[in-house]
């Protein structure tokens, strides 16, 4: 045979005699997320801060009495309002009135009610949280 052919032939015989294999990489199961159930915000009042410089403080039940100067009704009520929100609570409605905020949150299923109270311009403040 001519060297051409032959070349040929050996080409031919060893593709045909080559093996390949193929590997595969099985996906590893993954674990199943099971959402946890959260747990509501404190319902307590006294779990939340009075404004610095709060004097003459009262509490009775969830209701707070203290006096603050000449502080605003606005101010004193954001106060509460950013406290409430960095702690889960979604405010879905708030009433202006002249000496008094009320402010409904929601968590989920539960409400409460905020009430920020001015007296006057007197400098003392009432707080209370209802279920």
């Amino acid at each position: 045979m001519k060297q051409p052919v032959v070349f040929l032939l050996i080409a031919a015989l060893m593709s045909a005699c080559t093996v390949t294999t193929q590997t595969s990489v099985q996906p590893k199961p993954q674990a199943a997320v099971v959402a946890q159930p959260k747990t509501p915000p404190s319902k307590n009042l006294g779990d939340y801060a009075l404004p610095d410089g709060a004097s003459n403080i009262k509490v009775k039940s969830n209701k707070v009495e203290f006096s603050l100067g000449k502080r605003d009704l606005g101010d004193v009520f954001e106060h509460f309002d950013n406290q409430f929100k960095r702690k889960g609570w979604l405010r879905v409605g708030v009433e202006n009135r002249p000496n008094r905020v009320e402010a409904t949150y929601k968590f989920e299923n539960n409400l409460v009610r905020l009430t920020v109270k001015r007296e006057g311009n007197s400098g003392k403040f009432e707080v209370e949280l209802e279920d």
